[in-house]
C-alpha cells in the first residue's frame, strides 16, 4: 500500500513519510520489521517521442512519475497501448500523444489520475479506469479517471470508470469533436463526464450512476457537464442521480480566453435522456448573475435546448429542481421557458439496478 507523502516531519504518522532531501533519508512512522519497504526513484518505465511504438501485456507499477504525466509516457505519434495494467504509479498511469491509443487495460490506483493525452485523433477504448488519485490531489485542478486537453477528434469509447478522486472522463481546454459513447461512468468523486472550455462533443449511449460523491456546492458535479463551452450533442444516455446531485447541467461564468474573448455556453442540445432521481436534484443551465458581463443571459439566448428528455423520481422523492440563467424552478415553468416541449417527469419509479 503506498504511502502519503508528507512536507515536514511533524507531519509523520502512520500511513505517511518524509523525504529528507538533506539526509537523503526517507522516514515512516511505523515499525518495518516484518514488511517491505520499497521507495520508488524511476520516474519512467517507458518515455520517449519515437513514433509507432506498440506496447502490449505487461504490468507497470510504483514509478515516482510527475503529475500529469503517465508512468509510460508516449509523446510521439501512434503509440498504441493493449492489454496492460498501470497501477500506484505516482503521478498518472499512462500519457499518449497524437494518434495514440490505449486499449483495453486496467488502469488504477495511481497517485494523481489514470490517464491524460493531447494531440489528434486520440483513442480510450474498452479500459476500466478506477481508484486513481490516491494521493489526494485538487480534483479542480488536474486528478481522477482520464483527463484530456488541447486536442481534436479524441474518443472515450466503452470504458468503464468507477471511483475515482475526481471526474471520471474530462476533456478541458480548447478540445474540438470529442465523441463520449458506450461508457459506464459510475461512483466518481466529482462530474461523472465533463466537457470545458471546448466545442464540438458528442455525448450519447453512456451510462452514468451516482456520481458527484463528494457533494459538490453549487451547480457543479453533474453526471454530465458542459461547462464554459459549445455546440455539445447529449442525447441517449441513462443516469442515476444521487441525492443532493445534479443531472446533466450547463454552466457559464463568463470566462476569458487567452488573446481575447470569452468562452460561451451556446448552442448545446441535450435530448431523449433518461434520468432518474435517487433524492433531491436538479437539472438544466445555469449563467453568471451580473448584467455587465459579456455572457450574461447566453444560457437563454445562446441557442441551448433541452428536449424529449424523461426525468423520474423514486418513491418518496421529490421532484427535481431545474435552472435556467440565473433563476431555480419547477418542470412547469422550465417548460413555460421553451426547455422540454416533448420532455416528461414522472414520480414513483423504482430503484434503478
Amino acid at each position: 500500500k503506498p504511502l502519503q507523502a508528507v512536507a515536514d516531519r511533524a507531519q509523520l504518522r502512520p500511513g505517511r513519510f518524509f523525504h529528507d532531501r538533506l539526509r537523503n533519508e526517507f522516514l515512516i512512522a511505523e515499525a518495518p520489521e516484518g514488511r517491505l519497504v520499497e521507495v520508488a526513484r524511476a520516474r519512467y518505465a517507458l518515455f520517449g517521442a519515437a513514433a509507432d511504438v506498440t506496447v502490449q501485456g505487461l504490468v507497470f507499477e510504483k514509478y515516482a512519475n510527475p503529475p500529469q504525466e503517465g508512468a509510460v509516457r508516449g509523446d510521439g505519434p501512434n503509440w498504441r497501448i493493449e492489454d496492460c495494467d498501470f497501477r500506484l504509479n505516482s503521478g498518472a498511469g499512462v500519457s499518449v500523444g497524437p494518434n495514440g491509443q490505449v486499449l483495453r487495460s486496467r488502469i488504477h490506483d495511481n497517485g494523481q489520475i489514470g490517464a491524460t493525452a493531447d494531440g489528434t485523433d486520440i483513442l480510450f477504448e474498452a479500459n476500466e479506469i478506477f481508484g486513481n488519485n490516491r494521493s489526494g490531489f485538487d480534483p479542480s485542478w488536474d486528478a481522477g479517471g482520464i483527463k484530456v486537453t488541447v486536442s481534436q477528434n479524441v474518443i472515450f469509447r466503452n470504458n468503464n470508470v468507477h471511483h475515482n478522486d475526481g471526474p471520471g472522463l474530462w476533456c478541458d481546454e480548447s478540445c474540438v469533436n470529442t465523441t463520449f459513447e458506450g461508457n459506464r461512468v459510475a461512483y466518481n468523486s466529482s462530474a461523472g463526464i465533463f466537457f470545458e472550455l471546448s466545442s464540438k462533443a458528442v455525448i450519447r449511449n453512456n451510462v452514468l450512476w451516482q456520481n458527484n460523491q463528494a457533494g459538490a456546492s453549487w451547480y457543479w458535479g453533474a453526471e454530465i457537464q458542459i461547462a464554459a463551452s459549445e455546440q455539445a450533442l447529449v442525447h441517449d444516455n441513462v443516469l442515476v442521480v444521487r441525492e443532493s446531485g445534479r443531472a446533466i447541467m450547463l454552466i457559464d461564468q463568463n470566462r476569458w480566453k487567452v488573446g481575447g474573448g470569452f468562452y460561451k455556453t451556446r448552442d448545446n442540445r441535450v435530448t431523449d435522456n433518461e434520468i432518474t432521481f435517487m433524492g433531491r436534484g436538479s437539472a438544466g443551465g445555469v449563467s453568471v448573475s451580473d448584467p455587465s458581463a459579456e455572457n450574461f443571459a447566453i444560457i437563454e439566448r445562446g441557442g441551448n435546448l433541452f428536449d424529449g428528455n424523461r426525468y423520474r423520481t423514486i418513491t418518496g422523492a421529490p421532484a427535481p429542481r431545474f435552472v435556467w440563467g440565473t433563476v431555480e424552478m419547477d418542470f412547469a415553468n422550465f417548460r413555460a421557458r421553451g426547455q422540454e416541449k416533448q420532455g416528461s417527469l414522472t414520480a414513483g419509479a423504482s430503484v434503478p439496478h
